[in-house]
């Protein structure tokens, strides 16, 4: 059994808006983001809606070009579910089904890929940056945690 010196302490959230739906990206160290919603229902929360990384650019889903590495920092959004919803519908909805990257992967493979310039970066939403800082904090937390328990976990 564990002690209570071993529990982290998550925040509660702020306001009963935050108990709403609500998107999240992570990114990762070489610039790769994936897109996730939390709280809406239990086949929808947690699952990847949407990936990007500069060589193959956006994707619906998980990437299956090259997979996402590393240990992701959060990114929380201002603003509404719906606005969200609409934005990363209308906005990466658009570049994922223009994206001609995977069918040149399928082709040519990561020589095809290769020689292509790498992609900027999608707009988001504006970030909550006062959540977002909290957010990792917690996670830079927890992961230092696992790490002290060690192989067991």
């Amino acid at each position: 059994m564990q002690s209570d010196a071993e529990v982290i302490d998550f925040p509660t959230r702020v306001s009963d808006e935050d108990d709403g739906p609500r998107f999240i990206a992570w990114r990762y160290d070489r610039g790769e983001l994936s897109v996730h919603v939390e709280g809406f229902d239990e086949q929808t929360d947690g699952e990847m809606l949407l990936s990007f990384c500069p060589e193959v650019g956006v994707e619906i889903g998980e990437p299956t070009v090259l997979a996402l590495s590393g240990e992701p920092s959060m990114l929380l959004f201002k603003g509404k579910f719906e606005e969200h919803r609409d934005f990363f519908r209308s906005k990466w909805g658009k570049f994922a089904e223009e994206n001609e990257r995977p069918a040149i992967f399928d082709e040519e493979g990561l020589a095809g890929l290769a020689r292509l310039p790498k992609l900027p970066q999608p707009l988001l939403p504006e970030i909550d940056q006062e959540a977002t800082t909290r957010a990792n904090a917690m996670l830079q937390k927890a992961r230092s945690r696992i790490a002290e328990l060690g192989p067991e976990w």
